[in-house]
């Protein structure tokens, strides 16, 4: 798989001092200023839950009027911060140390009136501070205390009127006056919560602590998180981001921070020193060196991206191009330092020359030149391991040309050790940590621990890789192909054409390829991946093909497979794989995104929609391997026109800022339903009506069954709404049939045998349009059809388009017709409002 960056990262820090200028193109030397402004921190991670109101119902009269005073406070003591949307941070010196929690170093401090300890992963690649918070949804095992704000007298919400809360790129939503986030991470991870504003208790000096304000994250629902187990409950980020420590306090500091680790392979030192400002050590003329902070593409703008024009292995400068590191189509390529990722990354898709196939052919000689016997695949995801002789400290340094600076390696760092063999690689395969990369950590063996170090390397470049791509800019044409609505777009370095079964009940992407072992009949020719130039195998490693959630899995531990099964026995597998998508983005100009993951299918049988032009699945479910997933996409939307409607021109999925904002009434909101184990769309219904007649249905009817069956999903993938048949104390599909049954059956309708599955259909009389219409009464929003609709036209007949089955309630396309249907995934709801889509065309 092509890396689509290269990245510099702390294991190559031991025993080095960084210093970061965070200013774009400028680097300043010492200041000399009357009042010094260190800052030094300490990390920890924790969390805040939404407000210190919760739960205020349950308090006495004298407790209520408590809460309300200390509120008040914090809101006297946050005037400066929150009142004026240009409002600064004013700290004076502070000092944060720094620990080594397992494989990670991380910032300690305390946080709140009651001086609560956390630890957070410092990370110059993440933005927002955020720490876990009581009360959880979701939350990760901590072996600290997690943060509960409703004990804090300093604690506040951030008001949606605030400049970080209006932050351009960022997934903030305002709900019921309080500013909401949504941050992702590499590897699956995310979490969620509140920006919120409190008092950050850090050093002034070796025994002195003093409260400074700060915004941050309470998170109080995570998933996936890669240093749960530890004492870390969060990070401290210390990007170009805004709402990032360094942002925060960049007036005061002179925007400089440094940091220098010691060894992670060594015992574990004393606490080290984030430092800031004018804390940071000055060094004599000729001891330090610059190089200029380059501004990243649009979407990883708050990176330190720095320019790299050569890189030596040892004594031996390569020679590579001056254009080979540069950023490529698309935001791909570039060199980046980066704390949180563990180890290096050199780029397998630079221009014009495979720059880690390069680099690893110099070590290789290298080494060769000494007579060490080379070790084939010893190590995982290391391809370049050797014998280690007796005695052996030879090892080749590795020196990073930077514009005006060399960063050179000394040998011992390049390296990972295990007994026996030495093993070194630059390149990271991307792998997945399981449920915690430092679970007993202390059990594992030096192998063992050397792959969680990768596995947690590697989740990292995807992150990176992934925030390349900006959904907001990205708008894939729909089209009607029979029964079905596609999208459309081209794969591979041919840019061989594809139409997908757009479905939010699925989450991976697959397309039928050659060579077939069991294809089915479709119109379009059939993707031949071995005319693709980009195409690729997804490893082992990768993530998704370690996770037990997503469709992937490893075969033989030699190949990353997939298999999916879908309604009426329909299934499908072949190879996980890599390749280009092209896709338009934006009216005029069309899009090419490398390194998307999908499923290449030589297999498949009773499939729904052969004899089309539709050769696959288009996944935008909340799993992993979905576009959605990979894309960090917040927000997207669709509206679909009628089936019997011409379509002159394709419709339009629109994503992030593309899609329409629209107040109430024209909009109703109803929140998605969390269901442990399962990532399809789920929606509280309560209740069912038919030509406004509300059956009444008892409370729970449509909840989710201790089996798992049960609940309610919309699903574009599903053509027609299905009712379910087992629903606890009621059938209710039998309930609903009766209903229109006696509707139609009061308009005198001549009933006739059922068609195919569906089972209530009527003659149709000439100009008859008094059609029944169903409404869906979600929590908070009615969903109601036209009668129009909510019916499937035969040639004189008309059939209640419904089924039924013991399984779930589906609402299909069928019945999402003339529906603007927006997913918005910060906020966790469906929004919808009626349209007429035929004008939603790109």
């Amino acid at each position: 798989m092509s890396l689509s960056l290269t990245c510099l990262c702390s294991k190559l820090f031991y025993l080095l001092c960084v210093i970061l200028s965070f200013q774009h193109h400028s680097v300043h030397s010492s200041f000399s200023t009357a009042n010094p402004t260190g800052l030094t921190l300490r990390v920890a991670v924790d969390d805040s839950p939404g407000s210190p109101l919760y739960r205020i119902q349950n308090l006495t009269i004298d407790e209520r009027i408590e809460m309300l005073i200390n509120v008040s406070n914090a809101r006297a003591d946050y005037l400066n911060l929150v009142s004026s949307p240009d409002a600064e941070i004013l700290p004076d010196n502070i000092r944060i140390p720094l620990l080594r929690e397992a494989l990670w170093y991380a910032a300690e401090f305390k946080i709140g009136s009651q001086l609560h300890q956390v630890k957070l992963l410092m990370d110059t690649g993440g933005g927002l501070i955020w720490t876990q918070c009581q009360p959880c949804q979701n939350c990760f095992r901590q072996k600290l205390p997690i943060y509960d704000p409703r004990a804090s007298q300093t604690y506040g919400t951030l008001p949606c009127e605030h400049r970080l809360c209006k932050t351009p790129g960022k997934d903030h939503t305002c709900v019921d006056g309080v500013c909401r986030y949504v941050v992702r991470y590499g590897g699956g991870t995310s979490t969620k919560g509140v920006l919120s504003t409190e008092a950050f208790h850090f050093l002034i000096d070796r025994s002195s602590t003093r409260p400074f304000d700060a915004v941050f994250g309470c998170s109080n629902d995570s998933s996936n998180v890669f240093f749960q187990n530890t004492e870390i409950s969060g990070i401290f980020g210390l990007s170009f981001s805004p709402d990032s420590m360094a942002s925060q306090f960049s007036d005061q500091t002179h925007s400089r921070f440094s940091y220098c680790f010691a060894p992670i392979v060594g015992a574990v030192p004393p606490p080290l020193v984030l430092r800031f400002g004018e804390d940071i050590p000055t060094f004599p003329s000729g001891h330090l060196q610059s190089t200029l902070i380059m501004r990243g593409p649009a979407a990883n703008s708050y990176y330190y991206y720095l320019e790299l024009l050569d890189i030596s292995v040892d004594s031996f400068r390569i020679g590579f191009p001056p254009s080979t590191f540069q950023f490529r189509a698309g935001g791909a390529g570039g060199c980046l330092i980066d704390s949180g990722a563990l180890f290096t990354f050199i780029d397998s898709g630079t221009i014009g020359v495979n720059a880690y196939e390069r680099v690893m052919q110099v070590f290789t000689a290298y080494y060769g030149s000494r007579s060490l016997k080379k070790i084939q695949g010893a190590q995982g995801s290391f391809e370049v391991c050797y014998e280690r002789p007796p005695n052996y400290e030879e090892f080749a340094s590795l020196t990073f040309h930077f514009n005006g600076a060399d960063y050179t390696v000394a040998g011992r760092y390049v390296n990972v050790f295990r007994p026996g063999p030495t093993g070194l690689s630059l390149r990271a395969s991307v792998d997945d940590s399981p449920g915690s990369p430092l679970y007993r950590i202390e059990s594992l063996t030096i192998d063992e621990r050397i792959q969680r170090f990768i596995n947690i390397t590697n989740a990292r470049a995807n992150y990176l890789h992934l925030a390349t791509v900006d959904p907001d800019s990205i708008r894939f044409p729909i089209v009607r192909d029979g029964l079905w609505y596609a999208v459309e777009f081209a794969i591979g370095s041919q840019q061989h054409r594809v139409k997908l079964l757009l479905d939010t009940g699925s989450g991976l992407t697959w397309t039928q390829c050659l060579p077939c072992q069991k294809c089915f009949q479709q119109r379009l020719p059939i993707f031949d991946p071995r005319s693709s130039t980009s195409y690729a195998l997804l490893s082992c490693g990768h993530p998704l093909c370690q996770r037990t959630d997503s469709a992937f899995e490893c075969e033989d531990g030699r190949v990353c497979i997939y298999n999916a099964r879908y309604a009426g026995g329909a299934l499908t597998g072949g190879l996980a794989s890599v390749d280009t998508f092209h896709f338009p983005a934006d009216r005029h100009r069309i899009g090419s995104y490398p390194d998307i993951i999908y499923g290449c299918s030589h297999a498949s049988q009773d499939i729904f929609f052969q004899n089309s032009e539709v050769s696959g699945i288009f996944g935008l479910s909340k799993q992993p391997e979905s576009f959605i997933s990979q894309f960090s996409a917040s927000r997207f939307s669709y509206c679909f026109a009628p089936f019997d409607d011409a379509l002159p021109r394709p419709l339009i999925l629109k994503f992030g800022d593309d899609v329409p904002r629209l107040p109430p009434p024209l909009v109703r909101t109803t929140l998605f339903v969390q269901v442990p184990g399962d990532t399809h769309f789920h929606l509280e219904l309560l209740d069912l009506s038919v030509a406004q007649h509300r059956i009444g249905f008892p409370i729970g009817t449509f909840q989710v069954r201790p089996d798992g069956r049960g609940g309610c999903v919309i699903d574009s993938g599903a053509l027609i709404t299905v009712i379910d048949s087992n629903t606890p104390g009621v059938n209710a599909y039998v309930q609903v049939m009766r209903v229109f049954a006696a509707y139609y059956g009061s308009k005198g309708l001549v009933r006739v045998a059922p068609r195919q599955d569906l089972q209530l259909c009527y003659q149709l009389p000439p100009n008859f349009k008094d059609f029944a219409t169903l409404t869906f009464h979600f929590n908070g929003a009615d969903y109601t059809v036209a009668g129009k609709f909510v019916n499937y036209f035969y040639p004189g007949v008309f059939c209640v388009a419904i089924i039924d089955s013991n399984v779930a309630t589906l609402l299909g396309a069928w019945q999402q017709q003339n529906k603007r249907i927006i997913y918005d995934l910060g906020m966790g709801a469906l929004q919808f409002s009626d349209e007429i889509c035929n004008n939603d065309v790109g």
